[in-house]
């Protein structure tokens, strides 16, 4: 995936706010991508393969500093047993931790198994935790799909983002210029109209992603909790 530079925006906003403002309008661009990609869970991305280690539960889940990204949630896991070829791995089930620990007496988080079957995401760590706690090492035995988003420094963007919604994104960062009051260009009118615009736009990349592009239903199998 390449990447794009925030500037790229530039002659979708300016003929609607004065040039002079870039930095406002670098923001608003900023921002708007990553409340699109909070939306969409479009951009994703597969981590570097994990060890699983024996009798360990907690994995530290590493964005690429070159990706100017931060982790929105994991989309998936996969596992396999070591030294199993790769269409051998198979996809662990989310776990809740608040149902599990409704559910249970407490001593659940601590049961082990020689494969794991399910996970959790600690969010604030970053941390990937494995259920139940796998007693045999495998060697690069875990894949970790994640959704990104930008994160606050970034000065560029997934090129995807440009070449299929620049439009959304420039009405979303419209939107959030035309929203401060304590600008000349202020327009709460005009960032509403954006707004919806912007609203618009993701949700229908969001049912995109859904049926996959196609006029086929989609259909979701259900899994069991444990």
């Amino acid at each position: 995936m390449g990447t794009v530079a925030i500037t790229k925006w530039r002659p979708l906003i300016i003929p609607h706010i004065p040039e002079g403002s870039w930095p406002s309008i670098e923001w608003a661009v900023r921002e708007a991508a990553v409340e699109f990609c909070e939306q969409t869970h479009l951009w994703t991305y597969d981590l570097d393969r994990l060890d699983v280690v024996e009798d360990t539960q907690d994995y530290t889940l590493t964005v690429p500093s070159a990706q100017y990204a931060e982790l929105e949630i994991v989309d998936n896991v996969k596992y396999k047993q070591n030294g199993q070829d790769d269409d051998q791995f198979v996809t662990l089930d989310p776990l809740s931790v608040n149902q599990a620990d409704l559910e249970d007496s407490g001593s659940w988080i601590f049961l082990t198994s020689p494969t794991p079957s399910h996970f959790w995401v600690d969010n604030e760590d970053q941390e990937l935790h494995l259920w139940r706690i796998p007693t045999v090492d495998s060697d690069e035995g875990l894949l970790v799909k994640t959704v990104l988003k930008p994160n606050d420094s970034c000065a560029t963007l997934p090129d995807f983002l440009y070449n299929e919604h620049r439009r959304c994104i420039a009405n979303g960062a419209l939107s959030k210029l035309f929203g401060m009051k304590a600008m000349p260009w202020y327009d709460p009118v005009l960032s509403t109209e954006k707004m919806q615009l912007f609203n618009d736009g993701y949700n229908q990349a969001k049912w995109k992603k859904i049926n996959g592009g196609t006029k086929r239903a989609a259909q979701v199998r259900m899994r069991e909790f444990i």
